[in-house]
């Protein structure tokens, strides 16, 4: 069992974006607290909990990526997101577990549902890609730019080029995130 200490991030942090390491199963009590820069978190599909004031007065944060088809436990008596403005933050989620978000202490946040169908078929593929490439070439076409955004980070660019890629070549949490063909 893989747990996340919050001990190099404490307070002085000037990390903006965190990425847990995949295989951590629960992100610990004041993991990130005061981390006042943090803007944005990516949590894998393996974290099934996140402790007590974890993200205590991370006022920056404006974006969460969660992997996880099922939503991670949060304790209901000490609120991980405490001094944070959560109706005002993106929750990127799977597109089939949003439901299950939705009805969850997570429907305080602002649910969406991830990216990566830019065509609008129904199926994330390798034509979802292509269009990506075509669209940064400068051929605005006619798909989802929504969609394109497939990492979260708020921009359309290369990065999301290269996470589709990977998760087409790959079956790991993007690719079951992304609920490919």
């Amino acid at each position: 069992m893989a747990l996340l200490s919050g001990e190099p991030f404490y307070s002085q942090s000037p990390l903006t974006h965190i990425e847990v390491p995949e295989g951590t199963t629960r992100i610990l009590d004041y993991a990130f607290w005061g981390s006042t820069h943090l803007e944005s978190v990516t949590i894998p599909g393996s974290v099934k909990s996140i402790g007590r004031f974890a993200f205590l007065d991370n006022a920056s944060l404006h974006t969460i990526r969660i992997f996880a088809q099922e939503p991670p436990e949060m304790p209901n008596d000490y609120n991980p997101f405490l001094g944070v403005y959560t109706f005002d933050i993106d929750l990127i989620v799977p597109k089939a577990a949003a439901d299950a978000y939705r009805m969850t202490m997570w429907n305080q946040f602002n649910i969406l549902e991830m990216g990566g169908d830019i065509n609008g078929d129904g199926k994330v593929n390798a034509a979802d890609l292509t269009y990506l490439r075509r669209y940064l070439l400068g051929d605005p076409g006619n798909q989802q730019t929504l969609a394109m955004d497939v990492n979260g980070d708020g921009f359309i660019n290369a990065a999301d080029l290269t996470f589709l890629r990977r998760a087409l070549l790959r079956n790991n949490a993007y690719a079951q995130a992304l609920r490919l063909e």
